[in-house]
């Protein structure tokens, strides 16, 4: 019996919503928070592409050469990401919109990863 990976989670990846979302939460700066309903939109929906897109760098990144410098930044982007996604929102408003924006610098890095892999 083969072992596989889990399935990525099933999202369509519209690039241009994807690039609105990124906008929308780097748009976020105090004293003006977003409302919690539209912050807790936008960050479930950026950590719904984190990990749609970085099952699909981790693709990529297999196919560059093995150890280069290409490989190396993929995988540092795919490691970001995941801490990114791992360590959460923390308590507050502040800390809940701070985490959001760095989830979709997250995304961010994987687009450009994907598109150009292991170029700055």
């Amino acid at each position: 019996m083969n072992a596989t990976a889990p399935a990525s989670p099933a999202i369509a990846i519209d690039p241009y919503r994807v690039r609105t979302l990124i906008a929308v939460a780097r748009s976020w700066r105090a004293p003006f928070y977003p409302r919690s309903e539209e912050l807790a939109q936008v960050t479930g929906l950026l950590g719904q592409f984190a990990a749609a897109l970085s099952s699909y760098a981790e693709r990529r990144c297999a196919a560059l050469p093995q150890g280069g410098p290409a490989q190396r930044r993929c995988q540092a982007v795919i490691e970001h990401t995941a801490w990114v996604q791992d360590s959460g929102p923390g308590p507050g408003l502040h800390s809940a919109t701070v985490h959001a924006i760095s989830l979709a610098g997250a995304v961010e890095a994987l687009v450009r990863e994907i598109q150009c892999p292991g170029q700055a």
